[in-house]
């Protein structure tokens, strides 16, 4: 059953991929990244890098792809979708 804020609206089914290739601007004191999406309560996660270089330079090479279904919401009397936020964190491990 639809939440409520869903009522009437037209249901619409994708799939989101994220291509990540690098990281760059990290820290001295980090050693490795990954990056985390966040949406609606699931989590992609791409695997832990190492970090390498130095100074401004220093970076991580991801080289990832984050996929995540999603199911939009569209008003079709007013031709707009409702928003549907998400996360995305470089964390450090």
């Amino acid at each position: 059953m639809p939440k409520l804020s869903h009522w009437g609206k037209q249901q619409l089914k994708f799939h989101y991929e994220l291509n990540v290739c690098d990281v760059r601007g990290l820290p001295q004191d980090v050693r490795a990244v990954a990056v985390v999406w966040e949406r609606s309560g699931r989590v992609a996660r791409s695997r832990t890098t190492p970090a390498q270089g130095s100074g401004t330079e220093r970076m991580a090479s991801i080289e990832s792809k984050l996929r995540a279904p999603a199911t939009l919401y569209r008003n079709v009397k007013r031709a707009t979708i409702d928003p549907k936020p998400s996360i995305l964190k470089i964390v450090d491990d």
